[in-house]
Formats: structure tokens, sequence, C-alpha cells
């Protein structure tokens, strides 16, 4: 029988982003920035505090029930899984996301919040445990992985219930509430979980036919989108020439840059009163395949109803974003970045 260590309590690599904060924090000149987002990350790791707790239940094996939310009324979806309290929450997402047959192709998180929050904001993103990846360096803030933390870490006590997502873009979530622990079999191994136990209902197709879920256009929306097409073309003709001779010498100049056009794009999607944010665009950017992802960030500020100008300066803008900004087929970085490395 393998032995099972115990493990101490999840940690954040946060060195790096400590020692940038307490440099542009003292230097400018984005201090006020530097500021808000170190008093973020402190708020951010003084509530898991409250998470995580001393594992009593390595060899236990947990039973997880994961309701998805976005099923029709009268038609519940679940899946009930068990998983052993050394394993990973990247496990149990691994799981779920087989469960309901699609493939792990895009990010995933666990959100959680603090006891007493009103419903309207109970699962907030800035109280997430993200999946690893080099992408989620380029966060504000270092965040606890999915792969670092163990199943038996959680006060589950406190907190019965989690908010998983998968896919941004799509955002599949299902509430994952912790049902009962019991001791390992005699007959059973580790090596066995997680693993699905019961289900009820049928998922819902991962990428689902235009036509059968949306159906047709209105010639509007249609002469709207042929518009911004060609608004992509000539943008992404001109994205390499354009930035080329102007890239930053240093990765200090790419870092600099990158954290400009995030105060920027924040004021624009606060001018556009967009219901979209920051987050929102870099997760599109970081996921990107090609022309309709473009057209998908566009979108995020309401540009159908902005002004020629107005949708100019937004393509302007994205297009920088979109060479600063890290990207998931580029292993997690920017194509400035890569440019660099040649």
């Amino acid at each position: 029988m393998s032995k099972i260590t115990k493990p101490s309590l999840p940690v954040i690599d946060d060195q790096e982003f400590l020692e940038d904060a307490a440099k542009f924090i003292k230097e400018g000149p984005h201090k006020e920035w530097w500021q808000e987002n170190l008093e973020e990350y402190t708020a951010y790791k003084q509530f898991f505090q409250t998470v995580f707790v001393e594992p009593k239940e390595l060899k236990g094996i947990f039973l997880f029930r994961a309701t998805y939310l976005r099923s029709e009324k009268g038609r519940p979806i679940w899946r009930e899984i068990e998983i052993a309290g050394s394993q990973t929450l990247e496990k149990l997402a691994e799981e779920i996301i087989d469960s309901m047959d699609w493939d792990n192709d895009h990010l995933h998180a666990f959100r959680l919040a603090p006891p007493g929050t009103k419903r309207s904001q109970y699962f907030r993103r800035d109280f997430a445990i993200m999946i690893d990846t080099e992408g989620n360096a380029d966060q504000e803030h270092p965040e606890y992985l999915t792969n670092k933390v163990k199943v038996a870490q959680i006060d589950y006590e406190k907190f019965p219930v989690m908010r998983f997502e998968f896919d941004f873009g799509d955002s599949h979530e299902f509430d994952v509430e912790m049902q009962s622990v019991r001791p390992l079999g005699k007959s059973e191994k580790i090596s066995q979980f997680p693993r699905l136990v019961d289900q009820r209902g049928v998922a819902p197709e991962q990428y689902p036919d235009w036509d059968e879920e949306e159906g047709e256009m209105s010639p509007e929306e249609a002469d709207f989108f042929q518009r911004v097409a060609q608004d992509m073309d000539n943008l992404a003709q001109g994205i390499v020439s354009r930035h080329h001779d102007e890239l930053p010498e240093t990765k200090e100049g790419i870092i600099k840059m990158r954290k400009d056009l995030e105060i920027i794009l924040r004021t624009m999607l606060k001018e556009a009163k967009s219901s979209f944010t920051l987050e929102d665009v870099k997760r599109v950017i970081y996921n990107e395949e090609g022309q309709d992802s473009l057209t998908e960030a566009i979108a995020m500020f309401d540009t159908e109803g902005l002004g020629a100008s107005d949708l100019e300066n937004v393509l302007e803008v994205l297009s920088d974003a979109w060479n600063y900004f890290p990207h998931k087929v580029l292993g997690g970085k920017s194509p400035k970045e890569m440019l660099l490395e040649k």
C-alpha cells in the first residue's frame, strides 16, 4: 500500500508579485493601481485562511454531488463523484468534465464566498481557486491553484458548497456539494479514484450547432457581424507589421505596456457600461481561436451602439492587447514575448 504524505496547507508562489508591488508602489507611475491590487490580494489570502484546514481525512473517500445550473426546469442534471481526500481539486474538476462527456479543453475554477455574503454576489471571481496554467500568472494577483489544493484541505463545515465553472466563455457552472466522507475500503485503492458513482440527466452538447442552439440570425445581426468581420480581416493584416518595430527591448517594458492596457481597457468597459470585466477580455484573448475570438472581445464593448471613431479606438486597443496579453496556443506567453525570445 502506498504511503500517503500529509500535506501542509496550500501556499501561493507570490514572491515575484510582492517584489513588483513594492517596487511600483514606491516608484510609480501606477502607484494607486498596485496599491489597490495589493490590498485585494491581502484580502484574498485572508479569506482563504478561513477556507483551508489541516486535513484529517486524507485516507477518507469524499462524496460530492455536482449539479449543473443550466439545465431545463424540471430536468435536473447532476453527477455524484467519489474522490480521495489526498487527491486534488484538479482531479475532481477533470472527473466532473469527463462525466459530462465533454473535452477538457478550457480553463476551470472553483469559487467560494465568505459566510454571510449576499446570494447575488455569492460566487464572485475574487474568491477563486484557479486551474494551474502559465496564463494564470497574468492574473492581477497570484491565486491558489487546483492542482495544489487537496480535497481534504477545504473546511466543508463552513463551505459545504463550491461553485465550479468550466469554460469561461460558455460558462458551464455547477454547484458542487460535499455529501459525506467514508473510510477507504479494505479492497479499495486510491488509484481507483476519482470515479462516477451515480448520475441523473443527459448532459448538453459541449459545442451545439448554431442553428439548433440559436436559430438563424436576423438581417440586422448578420449585417453587423459581416461589418465587424471585415474590420477584423483588415485589422489582422496590419497587427504584426504595425507592432513589430515597436517591440519593447525588455520584458519589463512588455509588463509595463500590459499594465497600461489593463487600465485603458477597464476605463473603456466602464464608459461603455459593459457587463463584462477586464478578466473576461483577457480570457477571450488567452483562449483565442482566430477571428471569432476577436469579434467576441469587440462585442464586449457594445460596439453595435458605437460610432465609427469609437469602434476604431476599440479595435486599436484590442489589437495592442492581443499582442501583449498571454495566449494559450503560445504556452501562456504573449506574441511580444515570443518575438523578444527570437
